[in-house]
């Protein structure tokens, strides 16, 4: 479903939707908690006026990579529920819902069996294995009991939508079973909405194999929220902005994960199952499913985090150089100050006019391509776009003596024809809005080869300054900010952008250098160019990590090989493991390395790797060893 014509409304005032949502960020062997804070509302469509990628979508490339997971076996049990099952008009319905999650299980490894209501409960070794109860809305007391004692007493349990909310005669019950098996404090039906997404935060299980700060569209099937504390998937609006229930604005959670005492793990998804809006969509639904089934039945498994060197997020400070081009001295010369890079994207044939900039803005960070003339090129034919865009490499190419990886056009669009225009001519990334996706680098491929899109998802000094009209140099430095704390608390990569004729004008320079100075004090964010960020993503994407063998008594082989076209340098392996963070330790290449402890398993710097090189990574517990 589209974005609804009508730009999103602006909360009134800023508020503390998810106080308790935790970012962890591993920095230098240490974790970095980083609570949510406030921010306004974004509304996407006005950061734009062309949201959507013109003349057509371009083709995403694979998702990333598939989080490496062992393939010994596990035990699941499928419930099934002849009252739940009668519930639904179409019986069908209930069927092909117990059916996603089988293929689910056996395709991550496990040994599924049915069991059928209270009796079926005799199959069950009690603590052990990973029980799925999908749409069992009706059951008895006798059937919550064993289902809560069996996570209680350390086992897996998978649950969705309206668990237990009416009795084994299907009469109404309340939401007292649900709110009480997944702890939560409340628990909502969520109004009937235009579009109905969830976004993914970057930095949990949930989250494996997914691009930062993801934005999955669902079709509408009576969902529910949660209102819980802590990391969650939460119910949001289409520029990823939360959108709880209206009757409790702090009841937003879509997906839930619940450790208790005693080591049981539960996950709660306030839908039913496989309902995404379009293939990617659904692609992602599934990702979180099988995330979910193996952090619940303590499957462990490992992926490259989302940024270099342990960083919870990735923030890249860009200027647009056109009209008023001899301001971008200004921003050299307070980002160089500061050692911060900046990537500049310039109309190349302005840029001539000032021949003395183009080594000083090289030396401070990147220079990228604005076009010729900062001029559409989307909608021309591949040949002239070629030909506009091969002009302008060239011009930049003499000018700053190097040629541009990155474009950025006006109003930030793109298609399926202009990324294979600047890949053909040596191009490697674009910046787009990417119709709001998603808060990460996309990769997309051409027949010249892949391009990544790096998405802005926060307002631009032309939203703040003229659009909102913001004056004074604390509101403008308070705009920004809000935006920067948004995609940092997601995960994701933020794009600070001005214009040269805008905030890189002198007056606003206080502003622009509060905010570096903001951003350099903040160890959690990768600073970084649009080039490095591109080369990253892509370096990142062909590495592998694979499992060499699982031993579930206490000790995981991996292997990580990078791509074998370019290497990986600053790479944290991060793995969700059973038990406790404490209990492991960890080696790389037979040596014991020092690594950092989440909330969700451990990550371990792997060092840097040539193109096509490989290295062992081991993990065992500690008792295991002694």
């Amino acid at each position: 479903m589209s974005p609804p014509p009508d730009p999103t409304p602006r909360a009134r005032s800023p508020w503390g939707w998810l106080g308790g949502l935790l970012i962890l960020g591993v920095l230098a062997g240490g974790v970095v908690a980083m609570a949510l804070l406030l921010w306004d509302r974004v509304d996407m469509q006005a950061i734009t006026r062309s949201p959507a990628p013109a003349g057509g979508p371009a083709p995403l490339a694979a998702s990333p990579a598939e989080s490496a997971r062992p393939g010994a076996p596990f035990q699941a049990y499928l419930f099934h529920s002849d009252a739940s099952r009668d519930y639904f008009p179409e019986p069908e319905f209930y069927t092909e819902r117990l059916a996603e999650w089988r293929t689910l299980a056996r395709a991550l490894g496990a040994s599924v069996t049915p069991i059928n209501g209270l009796s079926g409960f005799q199959e069950v070794e009690e603590g052990e294995g990973v029980i799925l109860v999908p749409a069992a809305i009706c059951l008895g007391d006798q059937e919550v009991n064993a289902l809560t004692r069996h996570l209680l007493g350390g086992g897996g349990l998978v649950i969705t939508w309206a668990f237990g909310a009416r009795d084994g005669a299907c009469e109404w019950q309340g939401w007292d079973r649900l709110r009480e098996v997944t702890g939560a404090m409340e628990v909502r039906e969520l109004e009937r909405r235009s579009g109905l997404y969830l976004t993914v935060p970057g930095g949990s299980p949930l989250a494996h194999g997914i691009e930062p700060a993801a934005r999955v569209e669902l079709r509408w099937d009576a969902p529910l929220a949660l209102a819980t504390e802590g990391p969650r998937v939460y119910w949001s609006d289409w520029a990823m902005n939360p959108e709880p229930a209206e009757s409790s604005a702090a009841t937003d959670a879509a997906v839930h994960l619940r450790k208790v005492e005693g080591g049981g793990r539960l996950a709660w998804f306030g839908f039913h199952g496989l309902e995404g809006e379009g293939l990617p969509d659904e692609e992602r639904i599934e990702r979180l499913f099988r995330n979910a089934l193996s952090w619940t039945a303590q499957v462990p498994s490992a992926q490259i985090q989302a940024w270099p060197h342990g960083h919870a997020a990735a923030v890249t400070v860009t200027q647009l150089a056109g009209w008023e081009f001899s301001n971008v001295g200004n921003l050299a010369e307070a980002a160089g100050a500061r050692g911060i890079p900046v990537t500049f994207f310039v109309a190349s044939r302005m840029a001539l006019d000032y021949p003395a900039l183009g080594n000083t803005l090289s030396a401070v960070g990147e220079v990228a391509s604005r076009s010729v003339d900062d001029q559409a090129v989307v909608g021309l034919s591949l040949e002239d776009q070629r030909s506009r865009l091969r002009q302008s490499r060239s011009h930049i190419r003499g000018w700053a003596g190097e040629s541009p990886l990155g474009l950025r056009l006006p109003e930030e669009a793109y298609d399926a024809s202009l990324l294979h225009a600047w890949r053909s001519e040596g191009g490697t990334y674009v910046v787009g809005v990417g119709n709001g996706r998603t808060g990460g680098p996309e990769v997309h491929e051409t027949d010249a080869g892949p391009v990544v899109v790096l998405p802005r998802i926060m307002k631009d000094d032309y939203n703040i300054l003229v659009q909102d009209r913001t004056l004074g140099q604390a509101a403008v430095v308070q705009e920004f900010d809000l935006g920067l704390r948004k995609v940092q608390a997601l995960g994701g990569l933020a794009l600070l952008t001005t214009h040269s004729q805008l905030a890189g004008q002198r007056r606003h320079m206080g502003a622009l250098e509060e905010l570096l100075d903001t951003i350099g004090a903040d160890t959690s964010w990768w600073v970084a160019t649009g080039g490095d960020v591109a080369e990253w993503t892509l370096a990142r994407r062909g590495a592998q990590v694979t499992v060499v063998s699982w031993d579930p008594e206490g000790r995981l082989e991996l292997q990580v090989t990078a791509d074998s076209e370019r290497g990986l340098s600053g790479a944290w392996i991060e793995l969700t493991l059973p038990g406790e963070p404490g209990e492991w330790e960890a080696e790389v290449d037979g040596e014991r390395i020092e690594f950092a402890r989440t909330r969700w398993g451990i990550a371990v710097p792997i060092g840097p790797l040539a193109a096509g090189e490989s290295r062992p990574l081991a993990v065992s517990r500690v008792e295991a060893t002694q």
